[in-house]
């Protein structure tokens, strides 16, 4: 999104959360910690073709499905087509990734590649893909603050509109780097 409508995006668009169904995605925990935010939140969970445990995923849906209806959060959504991820990721504010347990990021990494901001734990490859400081594309959280640690480290950042565009920008730019075509050419350059 341009500028302009980014900034209408900080102060007044939704929160978003994409994952799917899984207990290690932390979204019920996460829907629990954020019932006093005051802002939309929208959740997108898609059912994986593989489950390790039959019916884990079923059970896991209902409990997303609970937090949002019995905390009145927001929306729920099913599963997004993959090409319709990264419009709908450009129209939050920011996106939250709460798993506690990921590899590389995906969601994070189309977040970003929109410019949307990603506030996640410091978990997996998850710091190295957002990073830190100024050239981040979000916000790291240490595991041990909590979920109530991801909805605050989001407000604060949808309250600061500098920082807030400062990592709009990082996080379109650090996307760039994991182009398929940037990602062949160094896989190329690796294996010469």
């Amino acid at each position: 999104p341009a500028n302009r409508h980014r900034e209408t995006l900080r102060r007044h668009g939704p929160i978003r959360i994409l994952a799917r169904v899984g207990p290690e995605k932390n979204i019920p925990a996460l829907l629990q910690a954020g019932r006093l935010i005051e802002r939309p939140i929208d959740v997108a969970v898609g059912v994986a073709g593989f489950e390790v445990t039959t019916g884990r995923q079923a059970a896991e849906l209902d409990r997303c499905r609970y937090a949002v209806a019995h905390l009145q959060l927001g929306t729920i959504h099913p599963g997004l087509d993959w090409a319709q991820v990264p419009s709908w990721l450009a129209q939050a504010a920011a996106v939250i990734v709460p798993s506690v347990r990921e590899s590389f990021g995906l969601v994070a990494l189309e977040a970003m590649s929109v410019g949307t901001p990603v506030i996640a734990f410091d978990i997996g490859n998850l710091p190295t893909l957002i990073g830190t400081g100024n050239g981040a594309g979000g916000a790291i959280v240490s595991r041990s603050q909590g979920e109530h640690g991801l909805w605050q480290t989001t407000e604060e950042l949808l309250a600061d509109p500098v920082r807030y565009a400062q990592l709009s920008r990082a996080a379109y730019y650090r996307s760039r780097d994991y182009l398929p075509t940037t990602v062949a050419e160094t896989f190329l350059k690796a294996v010469r």
